[in-house]
């Protein structure tokens, strides 16, 4: 099942910001890398859908991100975010079936490109979330694909969040 959904405010949006806010605030060619490391913690409100009962699961508690940007001597900034769900949690809208969420593998997101300063930027990051069904309710993940587009002028034009889930 694949699903688009659209943000308002989107996480991702919020820290590609920054990345660009931080290369922008210091835009001089550096000989090494600079590394900026941001750490945040974000509240992971969600419905998702069990595909194995066809059940929504609402899904709570709080995402702790630690955000690594890392420019280049060209000027471009790398980012690599790693994600802890520790403490996040799902219920099922109509059963009460309890969820422990936790990250897929190594729960480690690197987008397919570099966030070019002073240029256009496209960029695509993936991570999964493995739903883990308490007692006899199967198990699920879900698997975020996060597109943003920026123009030339440091404008997001493109903003798209697809979500996909699988039975365990």
């Amino acid at each position: 099942m694949t699903r688009i959904i659209r943000f308002s405010r989107p996480v991702l949006l919020i820290l590609y910001g920054l990345a660009l806010m931080l290369t922008a605030a210091n835009p001089s060619k550096a000989s090494q890398a600079d590394v900026t490391i941001v750490n945040t913690t974000v509240p992971a409100p969600a419905s998702l859908t069990n595909p194995c009962v066809r059940e929504v699961v609402l899904v709570s508690g709080d995402l702790h991100l630690e955000v690594h940007f890392t420019r280049d001597s060209s000027g471009g900034v790398h980012e690599v975010t790693h994600f802890n769900a520790q403490g996040v949690t799902g219920e099922g809208s109509v059963t009460g079936a309890k969820y422990q969420v936790h990250c897929q593998g190594a729960c480690t997101a690197e987008p397919d490109q570099v966030i070019n300063v002073g240029g256009a930027t496209e960029a695509t990051t993936k991570v999964g979330f493995s739903l883990i069904g308490q007692g006899t309710v199967p198990n699920f993940v879900t698997f975020f694909t996060f597109h943003i587009t920026i123009n030339a002028n440091g404008t997001v034009t493109a903003f798209v969040v697809e979500t996909r889930e699988e039975c365990q």
